[in-house]
């Protein structure tokens, strides 16, 4: 899958972020920040998002953004701010749908760490107050791998 970049980022950004959310970015996820900083799917469609199946849910779910760091609006550090209290320690809001819905970064180095889909504002009928964040993938590699374009109806 080919990501239209943002741009690039330090090392040092990485460690403030790192520092700031009091966890540590898996290799994978900091080789993608340094390379693209966050960026858009370039499936060459005119949706200009891509599509990713979330088991849990029984359906694909759409990926129109990959958030960088210190890019304005669509930065790692002022989504994960933006849900204080709601998502647990150790985790980054790494990316959104086109309807509003997140992806996010787990890491606290147990079995549960890995990319989760994080239905907020609650548009499947399976998520409630106790239940609204569904696993995904493994690594943010696997994520990656898992794109593609989205299905015409």
């Amino acid at each position: 899958m080919r990501i239209t970049p943002f741009g690039t980022t330090t090392i040092e950004d990485i460690q403030n972020l790192e520092s700031e959310f009091d966890m540590s970015i898996p290799e994978d996820y900091k080789d993608f920040l340094m390379m693209h900083n966050g960026g858009k799917p370039d499936i060459g469609n005119e949706w200009g998002y891509a599509e990713f199946y979330v088991e849990d849910l029984e359906s694909s779910q759409f990926l129109d953004i990959l958030y960088g760091i210190g890019v304005k609006k669509l930065d790692i550090s002022y989504w994960t701010n933006f849900f204080p209290g709601d998502i647990p320690p150790k985790t980054l809001v790494i990316g959104g749908d086109p309807g509003g819905a997140m992806l996010l970064l787990f890491n606290d180095n147990s079995e549960n760490d890995g990319i989760y889909y994080y239905d907020h504002a609650y548009r499947h009928k399976q998520s409630s107050d106790e239940q609204n964040t569904y696993f995904v993938a493994d690594t943010f590699t696997e994520f990656i791998a898992l794109l593609k374009p989205p299905a015409e109806d």
